[in-house]
């Protein structure tokens, strides 16, 4: 069994650095991608970009992510750098992605909240299924294997902030999640959640949409 992690990170050196010294005592390679933030680490699975790209262009972020990260592993899991995880986390997940029994399963998010409960951004009712919730929307916080990358992400205009978010009068996220999730829906895969978290997300300001998460937190 071949896994690998990757983590995309922005100025939370605490956090990111707890979440390494867990992960380097399981059995996965890791990758992480860095915005630029105000500390370097000596790694060599560090890879420091040359800016922030921040909600506005994390859908560039992911683009270049899913075109670069070397394709013969088994199995790929995506993470923020604000998340905790178990010592045993690498193994959970992976059991958990193997015995959902549905040939076409894209992707199984980790990180389970009030979200998982009702429709969100494919419009598709979720439903129970034993330790997994199907609700056809996907965060960036997954497992999956490597068809999943075959997605060729599109542009998000800028004008979702400089006008929509205007007009709306709500702060608007990255818009990535959905555009994803929808992709995948119209494919006909289908996409998870665990009923129960596998992770744990570290209590901090958002680096993302820190607005919505005053509002809503995960």
């Amino acid at each position: 069994m071949k896994v690998l992690t990757v983590i995309t990170s922005y100025n939370r050196k605490e956090s990111l650095t707890n979440l390494l010294s867990k992960l380097d005592k399981q059995e996965t390679d890791i990758l992480i991608y860095d915005d630029n933030s105000d500390f370097q680490l000596d790694r060599t699975d560090y890879v420091k970009l040359p800016f922030n790209y921040g909600k506005e262009y994390l859908w560039l972020k992911f683009k270049k992510i899913f075109k670069e990260i070397p394709k013969h592993y088994d199995y790929f899991i995506i993470l923020p750098d604000d998340i905790n995880i178990g010592d045993d986390f690498i193994e959970n997940s992976v059991s958990l992605w193997c015995e959902l029994p549905d040939k076409n399963k894209i992707c199984l998010s980790l990180l389970s909240d009030i979200r998982i409960k009702n429709p969100n951004w494919t419009n598709f009712k979720p439903i129970i299924k034993n330790n997994y919730v199907q609700t056809n929307w996907s965060d960036l916080c997954f497992i999956c294997e490597k068809e999943f990358f075959a997605i060729n992400i599109q542009p998000i205009s800028l004008q979702r902030w400089q006008i929509l978010q205007k007009q709306l009068k709500i702060n608007l996220g990255s818009g990535l999640g959905g555009q994803i999730s929808r992709y995948w829906h119209d494919k006909g895969k289908t996409q998870y959640h665990t009923k129960e978290s596998v992770v744990y997300h570290e209590k901090g300001v958002s680096m993302m949409n820190p607005e919505e998460r005053v509002i809503n937190p995960l």
